[in-house]
C-alpha cells in the first residue's frame, strides 16, 4: 500500500501527463480539441487536491508570494522580453510596451488581443492564486457547502457569458470555470489514502471510462478554451469531459507509478519551470524547424524531457524560479 505520508509518485505520473498534454495542445498537434477537453481542467483540479487552508494567515501568504506570485512575475518578465527581442528583430517594437505589457499582466490579461503581449501561459498561474485565495478565506465553517455554492454561481456566470457571446481574455475571469475544477480536486483531497491503494484491476475499467468519455464530449462539444473561460457550446459536456480526462490520466498514472519514479517527481515537481518557460521554447522552436502531423507529438514529448536538466539546474541554482517553499518542502 502507498502510505499516505510518502509523496504520492501517481500524483507525479499525473502532473507529467497533463503537462505533457498541454504542450501538444500549444503544439497544435492532430485532435488538439480532444486534448483541450482535459488537459488544463485536470491540472486545477490537481491543484485543488493538492491545496489546503492554512491555519496560519502569515504563512499561507507566504507560501503564495514564493510559491507562485514571485515566480509569475519572473516567468512574465522573461516572456516579454522574448516577445520584444522577436519584434525588434521584426520591426514590430514600440517603446510602450514597455508600460503596456506590464499594466496589461497587472490586470489579469493575457494579451492575444495586444501587440504589447500580457501574462501569456502565465494565466493559469494568476488565476490559480484567486482559486487559492477563496478557498483560504471562505468561512471555516461550512466551507465545503460554500465552496460548492460559490462554483455554482461561478459556472452560472460563466453561462451567461456565453450567452451574452462576451469574450474576456483575462484571468480574473478565467476563475468562473477554474474555480469549479479546483473546488472539484479539493473535495478529493482527504481520499488520498483510497485513490492511492484503490485494486489496480480497476484501472482498465476506468481508462476506457476516461477514453470514450474524452471522446464523446469532444466529439459533440465545441472547442473548450479555459484560458478565454469558454466551455465550448454544453458546459455540462465540458465539466463531463474534464471529469473523464482525470479519470483516465488517473488509471495511467497509477498502473505506472511504479515506472520512471525519479523523473516523474522532478517533472512533477517542477511543473511551474514547464509552464513558465515551454511557451517560449515553442514560439522559438517554430521560427526554426517546420513539424507537422503526428510528429508534432513527439516534438511535445522531446520537449517534456529536455525540462528534466532544466528543472534540476533551477531547483540547484535559482529556487526563486522553482518556488522556494516548493523546494524546502519537497518530500
Amino acid at each position: 500500500m502507498e502510505k499516505q505520508t510518502s509523496r504520492l509518485v501517481w500524483i507525479d505520473w499525473m502532473k507529467t501527463l497533463a503537462m505533457y498534454f498541454i504542450i501538444a495542445g500549444h503544439c497544435w498537434v492532430p485532435g488538439n480539441k480532444y486534448i483541450y477537453v482535459f488537459s488544463v481542467p485536470c491540472f486545477f483540479i490537481l491543484s485543488g487536491f493538492l491545496s489546503k487552508r492554512e491555519d496560519d494567515a502569515k504563512l499561507f501568504w507566504k507560501k503564495l508570494l514564493w510559491n507562485l506570485f514571485i515566480p509569475m512575475c519572473l516567468y512574465f518578465v522573461i516572456t516579454i522580453m522574448v516577445q520584444f527581442a522577436v519584434q525588434i528583430v521584426k520591426g514590430t517594437f514600440e517603446l510602450k510596451f514597455l508600460y503596456q505589457a506590464p499594466l496589461l499582466a497587472a490586470i489579469g490579461m493575457q494579451g492575444q488581443n495586444f501587440a504589447a503581449g500580457g501574462l501569456k501561459a502565465m494565466w493559469f498561474v494568476y488565476t490559480l492564486i484567486i482559486c487559492k485565495i477563496l478557498l483560504q478565506y471562505v468561512p471555516a465553517k461550512g466551507h465545503k457547502i460554500t465552496l460548492a455554492v460559490l462554483s455554482c454561481v461561478f459556472l452560472l456566470a460563466a453561462w451567461l457569458l456565453h450567452q451574452k457571446e462576451i469574450i474576456l481574455y483575462n484571468s480574473v475571469v478565467d476563475v468562473l470555470l477554474a474555480m469549479p475544477f479546483f473546488t472539484l480536486g479539493n473535495y478529493l483531497r482527504p481520499m488520498k489514502e483510497q485513490l492511492s491503494n484503490l485494486p489496480l484491476k480497476w484501472m482498465p475499467l476506468l481508462l476506457v471510462v476516461g477514453l470514450v468519455g474524452v471522446w464523446l464530449c469532444g466529439r459533440y462539444n465545441d472547442i473548450v478554451m479555459l484560458y478565454r473561460c469558454s466551455f465550448g457550446s454544453n458546459l455540462f459536456l465540458c465539466m463531463a469531459g474534464a471529469l473523464c480526462g482525470t479519470i483516465g490520466l488517473y488509471a495511467i498514472s497509477r498502473q505506472c507509478k511504479s515506472y520512471l519514479s525519479n523523473s516523474m517527481s522532478v517533472i512533477g515537481g517542477g511543473t511551474l519551470v514547464i509552464l513558465g518557460l515551454h511557451f517560449v521554447i515553442i514560439q522559438v522552436l517554430n521560427q526554426f524547424i517546420d513539424i507537422r502531423g503526428i510528429w508534432l507529438y513527439v516534438e511535445s514529448l522531446l520537449i517534456l524531457v529536455a525540462f528534466i536538466p532544466v528543472i534540476k539546474f533551477i531547483e540547484k541554482h535559482i529556487p526563486v524560479l522553482y518556488g522556494i517553499f516548493r523546494k524546502s518542502n519537497k518530500s
